[in-house]
């Protein structure tokens, strides 16, 4: 009952996780306005670099999505294309909302050779 209070539909909750295999767990709830079907949750997660349960990369930490009905981690690259977003720089454009910020560009530098421009 306490949970059902503290989290909210069509909410997003940010989570950092210490010991884990993710350094971040974001949810994001919803459920449809009238209707008796529970709540869909969906997961991005942000691998944890060396984390307790997690394989060092040499590339950084993978964005992974975790789908309804799916319980598999699916890397956030697929799941923009999936959702009909085709061209590299979109997508990276809905992930990285700042190209003038030079943390977040040092945090995603890895990811940007490997996409050539449309």
């Amino acid at each position: 009952m306490i949970i059902c209070i503290f989290l909210s539909f069509f909410s997003v909750y940010v989570f950092e996780q210490k010991d884990s295999k993710y350094a971040y767990k974001t949810e994001i709830r919803s459920c449809l306005e009238h209707s008796s079907r529970p709540t869909s949750t969906l997961w991005v997660n942000m691998m944890a670099r060396g984390g307790q349960g997690a394989r060092k990369s040499a590339i950084g930490q993978r964005i992974i999505t975790i789908l309804p009905y799916i319980r598999q981690e699916i890397p956030v690259i697929i799941t923009f294309r999936a959702l009909g977003f085709v061209s590299d720089r979109d997508i990276l454009e809905h992930i990285i909302y700042d190209f003038d910020d030079p943390e977040m560009m040092e945090m995603v530098s890895f990811v940007i050779p490997f996409f050539p421009e449309n």
